[in-house]
């Protein structure tokens, strides 16, 4: 067995103290990485997760907002903001599809796959309506009257004026002036219906429609005085009233689909795509991207809360340690006091015996160190030095006999 110098166990209760604060960094050093991965966790993903999410909410109420304007108003600057609305959404599509990705969460990349189809079925839904509005066949109802019962209208007083013209040729007996007020009547009342229908068509007001009805009856009533007053007509003014009725029940079967159109829920094209199709895409993909915030919001917090209690751990490890390793310092510090200053006190209490004449003071260390070497020296030095002096006296004494011998002889 080796021994145990003073050096050597030194060096073991330095070596152990130096353990031990390595164990001390080694625990903080791997506690704060654990920190630091939880932070950069918040910071790097969850974060930014949830800033993308809300981000595009934002982006996907002005996508719909921009549209909205379009379809009422028609300017080219809402169409061009719309098209940079979707160009920043886009991007930032592409961004919070791949930090989700990062996450390694199925339940999350399944909303992000839906909510990818929803914002390209928003978007192509958005380009129909685009197309659409303010041409012809967004107002299917008004185009219809325009291309097809208002040239019917206008033949309808192109037959009446042919018949004043006429009229206004012939002699003016009381019965033809009455003739001439039906025919008018006709006309007035024909305009008047004109009007309603177009006012309906561009309002939709139910009352503007109770107006019709009760402006299509007083010209029906017209239309059957006139009739009581045919044996008063020309031959050529037959054939014109002839004319007449027939284009007028044309007129009024194609103003009728005009109405039924109008009545319709797609009246207008491009409103009843939007209300229909895109607002509810634009609810679902805000509602996914809520689950998005939502998902990267419980993630923030269970991170923090995470990362509290792992400082707190770190604190109370640290501090652990920390008292460890003072107290073992304490405790070597302790055991080398007891070992080296018992045996040191000892020899300076032997040495001044034997300065004061003790030769019998011995020191009594057993220790395998130098302490122990020391006494071992100490005690053969003071018993040599014994040994001297009983020598010397007693050649002292042999030759104070001698010398006693030789004066007595």
């Amino acid at each position: 067995m080796p021994r145990l110098t003073i050096r050597r166990k030194i060096s073991f209760a330095f070596a152990l103290c130096v353990s031990l604060i390595i164990v001390l960094a080694t625990v903080v050093y791997f506690s704060t990485q654990r920190l630091s991965d939880q932070q950069r966790g918040v910071v790097k993903q969850d974060m930014p997760t949830k800033s993308l999410a809300m981000g595009l909410q934002g982006r996907v109420h002005a996508a719909l907002s921009a549209h909205r304007g379009y379809i009422i108003l028609g300017l080219e600057e809402l169409k061009h903001e719309r098209a940079n609305t979707w160009t920043r959404i886009d991007e930032d599509t592409a961004k919070l599809t791949e930090l989700v990705h990062n996450e390694n969460n199925p339940e999350l990349n399944a909303v992000m796959a839906e909510l990818t189809q929803t914002l390209t079925d928003f978007r192509e839904s958005q380009a129909k309506i685009v197309a659409i509005a303010h041409t012809p066949e967004n107002l299917p109802a008004t185009t219809h009257f325009n291309q097809v019962a208002q040239p019917l209208g206008r033949q309808i007083i192109e037959h009446l004026d042919q018949i004043l013209e006429e009229e206004n040729q012939l002699e003016a007996t009381p019965e033809r002036k009455n003739l001439v007020y039906r025919v008018a009547a006709a006309e007035t009342h024909l305009l008047k219906v004109t009007a309603s229908i177009l006012d309906y068509l561009n309002s939709g007001n139910p009352e503007t429609y109770t107006l019709f009805e009760q402006r299509l009856t007083a010209c029906g009533q017209s239309v059957e005085k006139l009739k009581r007053e045919t044996h008063l007509f020309t031959e050529s003014q037959q054939q014109s009233f002839k004319h007449y009725l027939a284009v007028r029940d044309q007129f009024i079967k194609e103003a009728g689909i005009a109405l039924t159109q109008r009545r319709a829920p797609d009246w207008n094209q491009a409103q009843f795509i939007c209300a229909n199709t895109v607002t509810p895409l634009a609810i679902q993909a805000d509602q996914l991207l809520s689950q998005v915030v939502a998902s990267a919001e419980q993630r923030v917090d269970h991170n923090s809360a995470a990362l509290q209690d792992s400082a707190s751990a770190m604190s109370a490890i640290t501090l652990a340690v920390s008292a460890a390793v003072v107290a073992l310092a304490c405790v070597v510090a302790w055991l080398l006091s007891r070992m080296i200053c018992p045996p040191i006190l000892q020899a300076a209490e032997v040495a001044r015996r034997i300065g004061n004449g003790d030769l019998t003071a011995r020191l009594n260390v057993k220790s395998r160190d130098e302490l122990g070497d020391l006494a071992d020296g100490m005690n053969t030095m003071a018993e040599q030095t014994g040994q001297v002096i009983t020598t010397v006296l007693d050649t002292t004494r042999d030759v104070a006999s001698a010398a006693t011998e030789i004066a007595a002889s």
